[in-house]
């Protein structure tokens, strides 16, 4: 039975409105408020981006150790 339509609901305990984005795969599910949408996405191909170029450095026969640097640990140092 429908209850609502466009309204907030809670799912698994975190809050989901409508506009958020909400992304699953096999490794889980995350929600992005619609308000930090667009820094999501920025910082999601800032990180692709930077991860092709050490494939193709790796590619390219750069040792992965020379590639697996200070630019990949900033990837995990994303602020929030």
């Amino acid at each position: 039975m429908e209850h609502a339509w466009g309204a907030p609901v809670e799912l698994a305990g975190i809050p989901v409105a409508p506009g958020d984005l909400v992304l699953a795969d096999p490794g889980g599910i995350v929600v992005i408020p619609a308000e930090r949408a667009d820094e999501v996405l920025v910082t999601a191909e800032r990180i692709a981006a930077t991860e092709a170029a050490m494939a193709a450095a790796i590619d390219a026969g750069t040792p992965v150790s020379a590639v697996m640097g200070r630019s990949y640990q900033e990837l995990t140092d994303v602020q929030h």
